[in-house]
């Protein structure tokens, strides 16, 4: 899992580092900006609804 996860972020580095390169700073941050909306959207409309509940309170 770390590893992956280690990876991920190495990737999301890169890209970040070479948009920014690419099309400067401040497109760089809107579409990372846009990037984590999206992930945040889909990650909300994605996990279940138990994940609500305080950890104590959760079955497992």
């Amino acid at each position: 899992m770390r590893t992956g996860q280690a990876v991920a972020r190495l990737f999301a580095a890169a890209g970040f580092g070479a948009a920014w390169t690419i099309w400067g700073p401040g497109t760089a941050l809107v579409l990372a900006a846009g990037a984590m909306g999206a992930a945040l959207s889909v990650a909300w409309a994605v996990l279940p609804a138990s994940m609500d509940a305080p950890l104590t309170e959760r079955s497992a």
